[in-house]
């Protein structure tokens, strides 16, 4: 699920660990001005498009959110 400019929250479980213990991380999203939003069409898939490819390249999770930031924020200004 996909929130626009909201932050990324990521709910981590731990294998081992009980069924309720998951570590939750929030990762913020760089604004884009005004006069760069061009349009948000296809912004959410680009983003899991461009997390699930870092992911299959077994990047670290903070790596797969950067790159899924990126390539959305790119797709919303054009």
């Amino acid at each position: 699920m996909t929130y626009g400019p909201k932050p990324v929250i990521v709910a981590r479980h731990t294998p081992g660990f009980s069924d309720d213990t998951c570590e939750i991380t929030e990762y913020s999203v760089p604004q884009l001005r005004e006069n760069e939003l061009i349009d948000t069409n296809g912004a959410g898939d680009s983003f899991v498009g461009g997390f699930l490819a870092a992911y299959h390249l077994d990047k670290p999770i903070e790596e797969c959110i950067t790159t899924g930031i990126k390539l959305s924020s790119a797709v919303c200004q054009h």
